[in-house]
């Protein structure tokens, strides 16, 4: 089940980079609106990390890891490159 279901948490900025890359300026707004949700994860759990995974399914629980290096660093990556293009 580890594999089945599950969303892995360092995917989801390369996602809003995506976005922001198909859609160019009028998308950027929305691509850090994106981001920010991940401070729901960060608030909560080990406070300040980003998890591994989490659930697929609604109310997305936190497993795996607390504090998931590559799901930290992707973030901080992304945010990054939002904020200073």
């Amino acid at each position: 089940a580890y594999h089945n279901g599950t969303a892995w948490t360092w995917c989801f900025p390369a996602f809003c980079e995506a976005w922001h890359i198909a859609y160019g300026e009028a998308g950027k707004k929305t691509a850090i609106d994106f981001m920010g949700s991940s401070s729901l994860l960060m608030n909560s759990g080990c406070a300040g990390q980003i998890p591994e995974i989490v659930d697929g399914n609604y109310p997305h629980v936190q497993r795996g890891c607390d504090a998931q290096a590559w799901g930290v660093s992707e973030w901080l990556r992304v945010w990054n490159l939002l904020h200073r293009t």
